[in-house]
Protein backbone atom coordinates (compact mmCIF):
# COMPACT_ATOMS: atom_id res chain seq x y z
CA UNK A 1 0.00 0.00 0.00
CA UNK A 2 0.96 3.29 -0.77
CA UNK A 3 0.53 6.20 2.16
CA UNK A 4 -1.04 9.75 0.73
CA UNK A 5 -0.43 12.72 2.87
CA UNK A 6 -2.03 15.73 2.07
CA UNK A 7 -2.24 18.95 4.13
CA UNK A 8 -5.20 20.67 2.50
CA UNK A 9 -8.37 19.28 0.45
CA UNK A 10 -7.09 20.27 -2.72
CA UNK A 11 -3.65 18.81 -2.21
CA UNK A 12 -5.77 15.39 -0.73
CA UNK A 13 -7.89 15.16 -3.91
CA UNK A 14 -5.25 15.46 -6.54
CA UNK A 15 -2.92 12.66 -4.28
CA UNK A 16 -5.61 10.12 -4.76
CA UNK A 17 -6.53 11.18 -8.40
CA UNK A 18 -3.30 10.70 -9.00
CA UNK A 19 -2.44 7.58 -7.50
CA UNK A 20 -5.74 5.19 -8.42
CA UNK A 21 -4.62 6.24 -11.62
CA UNK A 22 -1.37 4.62 -11.72
CA UNK A 23 -2.07 1.56 -9.04
CA UNK A 24 -4.91 -0.80 -8.04
CA UNK A 25 -3.35 -1.34 -4.65
CA UNK A 26 -4.86 0.26 -1.36
CA UNK A 27 -3.88 3.57 -0.10
CA UNK A 28 -3.55 5.06 3.59
CA UNK A 29 -5.53 8.91 3.46
CA UNK A 30 -3.16 10.53 5.86
CA UNK A 31 -2.54 14.35 7.40
CA UNK A 32 -1.97 16.44 10.15
CA UNK A 33 -4.91 18.18 9.84
CA UNK A 34 -8.64 16.23 10.98
CA UNK A 35 -10.18 17.61 8.54
CA UNK A 36 -8.45 16.90 5.69
CA UNK A 37 -8.59 13.51 6.88
CA UNK A 38 -12.20 13.58 6.67
CA UNK A 39 -12.19 14.91 3.47
CA UNK A 40 -9.98 11.54 2.09
CA UNK A 41 -13.12 9.42 3.15
CA UNK A 42 -15.33 11.34 1.71
CA UNK A 43 -13.86 11.45 -1.48
CA UNK A 44 -12.65 7.90 -1.87
CA UNK A 45 -16.32 7.12 -1.17
CA UNK A 46 -17.46 9.80 -3.98
CA UNK A 47 -14.94 8.68 -6.72
CA UNK A 48 -15.84 4.97 -5.79
CA UNK A 49 -12.20 3.65 -4.79
CA UNK A 50 -12.93 3.38 -1.14
CA UNK A 51 -12.20 -0.54 -0.82
CA UNK A 52 -8.74 0.63 -1.52
CA UNK A 53 -8.54 3.55 1.36
CA UNK A 54 -7.60 2.70 4.70
CA UNK A 55 -7.85 5.60 6.84
CA UNK A 56 -4.94 6.79 9.04
CA UNK A 57 -5.48 6.62 12.12
CA UNK A 58 -8.59 5.99 14.73
CA UNK A 59 -6.87 6.79 17.97
CA UNK A 60 -7.14 8.75 21.58
CA UNK A 61 -7.31 12.59 20.18
CA UNK A 62 -9.55 11.21 17.17
CA UNK A 63 -12.49 14.40 16.62
CA UNK A 64 -16.29 13.36 16.63
CA UNK A 65 -16.27 14.95 13.33
CA UNK A 66 -13.86 12.53 11.71
CA UNK A 67 -15.71 9.03 13.57
CA UNK A 68 -18.88 11.34 11.56
CA UNK A 69 -17.12 11.24 8.05
CA UNK A 70 -15.75 8.20 8.79
CA UNK A 71 -18.95 6.46 9.81
CA UNK A 72 -20.35 8.41 6.65
CA UNK A 73 -17.84 7.42 4.14
CA UNK A 74 -17.93 3.42 2.39
CA UNK A 75 -14.00 3.07 4.28
CA UNK A 76 -14.34 0.02 6.03
CA UNK A 77 -10.33 0.04 6.84
CA UNK A 78 -8.87 1.50 9.55
CA UNK A 79 -5.51 2.34 11.24
CA UNK A 80 -6.29 1.97 14.88
CA UNK A 81 -3.25 3.42 16.40
CA UNK A 82 -2.80 2.22 20.35
CA UNK A 83 -0.49 5.01 21.45
CA UNK A 84 -1.78 5.53 24.82
CA UNK A 85 0.54 9.05 26.50
CA UNK A 86 -0.45 7.88 29.81
CA UNK A 87 0.64 4.79 30.07
CA UNK A 88 3.52 3.87 27.58
CA UNK A 89 4.35 0.37 27.85
CA UNK A 90 2.60 -2.90 26.83
CA UNK A 91 -0.14 -2.80 28.95
CA UNK A 92 -1.16 0.96 27.90
CA UNK A 93 -1.33 -0.14 24.26
CA UNK A 94 -3.70 -3.23 25.16
CA UNK A 95 -5.88 -1.04 27.25
CA UNK A 96 -6.25 1.32 24.29
CA UNK A 97 -8.17 -1.73 22.49
CA UNK A 98 -10.65 -2.72 25.42
CA UNK A 99 -11.42 0.26 27.36
CA UNK A 100 -11.47 4.32 27.44
CA UNK A 101 -7.81 4.73 27.82
CA UNK A 102 -5.16 7.07 27.13
CA UNK A 103 -7.53 9.91 26.98
CA UNK A 104 -9.79 8.61 24.80
CA UNK A 105 -13.70 8.33 25.36
CA UNK A 106 -13.77 4.58 24.88
CA UNK A 107 -12.10 1.83 23.31
CA UNK A 108 -10.45 2.43 20.11
CA UNK A 109 -12.14 -1.24 18.82
CA UNK A 110 -15.47 0.62 19.68
CA UNK A 111 -14.58 3.83 17.79
CA UNK A 112 -13.63 1.18 15.09
CA UNK A 113 -16.93 -1.04 15.57
CA UNK A 114 -19.25 2.33 15.39
CA UNK A 115 -17.57 3.86 12.12
CA UNK A 116 -17.96 0.33 10.25
CA UNK A 117 -14.19 -0.61 10.66
CA UNK A 118 -14.30 -3.82 9.58
CA UNK A 119 -10.76 -4.75 8.09
CA UNK A 120 -8.71 -2.77 11.25
CA UNK A 121 -4.97 -2.95 10.95
CA UNK A 122 -3.48 -2.50 14.53
CA UNK A 123 -0.78 -0.29 14.93
CA UNK A 124 1.56 -0.72 18.26
CA UNK A 125 2.67 2.84 18.07
CA UNK A 126 6.72 2.59 17.71
CA UNK A 127 8.95 4.44 20.43
CA UNK A 128 12.50 5.46 20.30
CA UNK A 129 15.06 3.47 21.88
CA UNK A 130 14.96 4.49 25.19
CA UNK A 131 11.41 5.59 25.60
CA UNK A 132 9.75 2.21 25.38
CA UNK A 133 10.72 0.65 22.44
CA UNK A 134 10.63 -2.95 23.60
CA UNK A 135 6.74 -2.69 24.62
CA UNK A 136 6.22 -1.72 20.94
CA UNK A 137 7.77 -5.12 20.20
CA UNK A 138 5.87 -7.02 22.57
CA UNK A 139 2.37 -5.27 21.91
CA UNK A 140 2.68 -7.14 18.39
CA UNK A 141 2.98 -10.44 19.96
CA UNK A 142 0.64 -9.70 22.46
CA UNK A 143 -2.42 -7.74 20.63
CA UNK A 144 -2.42 -10.84 17.92
CA UNK A 145 -2.33 -13.31 20.42
CA UNK A 146 -5.46 -11.77 21.81
CA UNK A 147 -7.35 -10.76 18.88
CA UNK A 148 -6.06 -12.14 16.24
CA UNK A 149 -5.88 -9.04 13.77
CA UNK A 150 -2.96 -8.01 11.76
CA UNK A 151 -0.53 -5.91 13.39
CA UNK A 152 2.29 -3.44 12.34
CA UNK A 153 3.45 0.07 12.96
CA UNK A 154 6.17 2.72 11.75
CA UNK A 155 8.60 0.68 13.41
CA UNK A 156 11.72 2.83 11.59
CA UNK A 157 10.47 5.83 13.98
CA UNK A 158 12.29 3.92 16.61
CA UNK A 159 16.10 3.93 14.32
CA UNK A 160 15.29 7.39 13.27
CA UNK A 161 14.54 9.48 16.92
CA UNK A 162 17.76 7.60 18.75
CA UNK A 163 19.54 10.27 19.47
CA UNK A 164 22.94 8.37 19.48
CA UNK A 165 22.37 7.37 16.05
CA UNK A 166 21.76 11.17 15.21
CA UNK A 167 25.17 11.55 16.00
CA UNK A 168 26.73 8.45 14.71
CA UNK A 169 25.37 8.74 11.22
CA UNK A 170 27.04 12.32 10.80
CA UNK A 171 30.35 10.62 10.36
CA UNK A 172 29.31 6.66 9.32
CA UNK A 173 26.56 7.55 6.82
CA UNK A 174 26.50 4.11 6.47
CA UNK A 175 25.53 2.95 9.56
CA UNK A 176 21.74 4.00 9.68
CA UNK A 177 20.72 1.84 6.64
CA UNK A 178 21.22 -1.38 8.70
CA UNK A 179 19.72 -0.18 11.65
CA UNK A 180 17.15 1.60 10.13
CA UNK A 181 15.74 -1.53 7.80
CA UNK A 182 16.67 -4.02 11.09
CA UNK A 183 14.15 -1.95 13.11
CA UNK A 184 11.16 -3.46 10.84
CA UNK A 185 13.08 -7.04 10.47
CA UNK A 186 13.11 -7.65 14.61
CA UNK A 187 8.90 -6.76 14.19
CA UNK A 188 8.62 -9.39 11.26
CA UNK A 189 10.12 -11.94 13.25
CA UNK A 190 7.84 -12.13 16.04
CA UNK A 191 4.72 -11.70 13.85
CA UNK A 192 4.12 -8.04 12.45
CA UNK A 193 2.10 -8.09 9.70
CA UNK A 194 2.90 -4.97 8.06
CA UNK A 195 5.99 -2.21 7.79
CA UNK A 196 5.20 1.67 7.47
CA UNK A 197 8.70 1.68 6.56
CA UNK A 198 9.32 5.65 5.56
CA UNK A 199 10.15 7.35 2.31
CA UNK A 200 9.07 4.83 -1.04
CA UNK A 201 13.03 5.60 -1.84
CA UNK A 202 13.46 3.10 1.02
CA UNK A 203 11.56 0.53 -0.86
CA UNK A 204 14.63 -1.33 -3.17
CA UNK A 205 15.97 -1.88 0.77
CA UNK A 206 13.36 -3.11 2.68
CA UNK A 207 11.40 -5.49 0.05
CA UNK A 208 14.37 -8.15 0.14
CA UNK A 209 14.90 -7.91 3.68
CA UNK A 210 11.25 -7.79 4.40
CA UNK A 211 10.86 -10.83 1.76
CA UNK A 212 14.24 -13.12 3.64
CA UNK A 213 12.08 -12.99 6.78
CA UNK A 214 8.88 -13.90 5.28
CA UNK A 215 10.72 -16.38 3.96
CA UNK A 216 12.40 -18.20 7.24
CA UNK A 217 8.97 -18.03 8.82
CA UNK A 218 7.52 -20.04 5.88
CA UNK A 219 10.07 -22.47 6.23
CA UNK A 220 10.25 -23.07 9.92
CA UNK A 221 6.78 -23.51 9.71
CA UNK A 222 6.72 -27.07 7.52
CA UNK A 223 8.01 -28.47 10.52
CA UNK A 224 5.08 -28.36 11.64
CA UNK A 225 2.88 -29.24 8.84
CA UNK A 226 1.90 -26.00 7.69
CA UNK A 227 2.43 -24.75 4.42
CA UNK A 228 2.19 -21.11 3.19
CA UNK A 229 -0.70 -20.76 0.59
CA UNK A 230 -0.82 -17.12 -0.87
CA UNK A 231 0.47 -17.35 -5.03
CA UNK A 232 2.29 -14.08 -3.87
CA UNK A 233 4.29 -14.88 -0.76
CA UNK A 234 8.10 -14.49 -1.48
CA UNK A 235 9.03 -18.30 -0.65
CA UNK A 236 7.02 -18.79 -4.15
CA UNK A 237 8.22 -16.16 -6.10
CA UNK A 238 11.69 -15.72 -5.03
CA UNK A 239 12.69 -19.32 -4.71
Amino acid sequence: MNQIVAESNEAMKKEIDWFVNISDYPFLIDSSAQEVRAFGVKYATEIGVADRAIHNSINASITDEELAALKESDVDSAIVLTFNAIEKGTKGKMEMMTKAAGGAKKSLMEYAKECGITRPLIDVAAMPLGAGSGATYRAVIAIKALFGLPVGAGFHNGASAWDWMKKWKKTHKEAFAPVDIGSNLVAGIVGADYYLYGPIENAPMIFPAAAMVDIMKAESIEELGLEVIAEKHPKKTTL
